[in-house]
């Protein structure tokens, strides 16, 4: 195609949001230059990416661990079936449909599990980070790098049909935004949070708060002074909607005293392989100095995992799931042995679809 056509037709492919006022062919410019981690190719993540990729941002990197599985193809938008038969990296079926969709940008697809130097490497290399993870180890690996390299990064979250976004450590005219910390400082003890696995995800809330994390996303890239300071919450099966303003917390361990403990390793989920057992043992790690977590109410959780396979409970010593191909007991203290896998990423990606981290 002569440089003339293809101009034309890349006028052409962004001519609504270009006539949008507060966006422009300036803004349109802007959003060529930037560049954008989407971290997790899951429900939240295919939808963020599919919407930056057809807004114009210029270049796009896909973090992801896992493989396209037939249950994922109700709500995560860029996977078929085929994807789902041949089990294919997340992160590479993700960019070879997004390519389709937009040719004229860079797609960067990785296949990997985010670990502390990576994180650090990926806060280094782009303007924002947006969460489409499954963990909240991951999540405060994400804002550990992203507070110590000066960038923004938006945590999305969505179970059920309930979702919530929150913009972090994003600068604006009255000062930065809160970090993850300033509002969570740790994370909840696992198991006590319900997970898209044990109470199901509506496809159409995946689409309502990455619709909101995604125009905040294009506010922060073009610098817009209506970038939002709350935490949003909203059931879409409710019909529920309520914005809660949020201030940053001197006192927060990451961006008030500077304590990287997801990223220096010392609060990391750690795992073991279980030699020539076929087994991984799992076990979260909380913070230096952060009290013990309660004990699991672990009848609670194999209430929940009924649905999802056999379940055996011994109570107050542990649960077990069996959802073949793999066997997954969890002990009271959180620590997790899981039969059927060698892989310490498909390990804690089991993990938190069944526990929750």
């Amino acid at each position: 195609m002569p440089d003339t056509d293809a101009n034309a037709a890349q006028d052409a492919r962004y001519a609504r949001q270009r006539v949008f006022a507060p966006l422009g062919a300036a803004g349109q410019a802007r959003l060529g230059a930037a560049r954008v981690a989407v971290v997790g190719c899951g429900a939240l993540g295919t939808h963020l990416a599919d919407m930056l990729a057809r807004a114009g941002v210029g270049r796009l990197i896909l973090i992801d661990r896992d493989v396209v599985e037939w249950s994922n193809l109700q709500r995560q938008m860029l996977f078929d079936e085929a994807d789902a038969e041949a089990g294919a990296p997340k992160a590479l079926a993700a960019a070879a449909r997004l390519h389709a969709v937009n040719s004229a940008i860079a797609i960067e697809p990785r296949v990997q599990d985010l670990g502390a130097e990576e994180a650090r490497d990926l806060a280094a290399e782009v303007d924002l980070i947006l969460d489409g993870s499954d963990a909240f180890e991951t999540r405060y690996l994400i804002n550990d790098a992203c507070v110590e390299a000066g960038i923004p990064w938006i945590y999305s979250a969505v179970v059920g049909a309930e979702g919530m976004t929150m913009n972090c450590h994003v600068a604006t005219p009255e000062g930065r935004t809160p970090c993850l910390r300033c509002i969570w400082p740790d994370p909840a003890p696992p198991g006590t949070a319900a997970t898209c696995d044990t109470v199901g995800v509506l496809n159409g809330a995946v689409s309502m708060v990455t619709g909101m994390a995604a125009t905040e996303a294009l506010k922060i890239l073009l610098g817009s002074a209506s970038t939002s300071r709350e935490l949003r919450t909203f059931n879409q099966w409710d019909g529920t909607f309520e914005g809660i303003a949020l201030g940053r917390d001197p006192a927060c361990p990451a961006c008030g005293r500077g304590e990287f403990d997801w990223l220096d390793g010392t609060a990391s989920e750690a795992t073991i392989r279980l030699c020539g057992r076929d087994t991984v043992q799992v076990r979260p790690e909380r913070p230096a100095g952060a009290p013990r977590a309660a004990p699991l109410d672990l009848a609670a959780i194999a209430a929940r995992w009924h649905t999802l396979g056999a379940v055996h409970l011994a109570p107050g010593t542990f649960a077990r799931l069996h959802a073949a191909p793999y066997d997954l007991t969890l002990f009271t203290d959180g620590r997790a042995l899981i039969r059927g896998t060698d892989d310490p990423a498909l390990a804690r990606s089991l993990y938190a679809r069944y526990v929750g981290m």
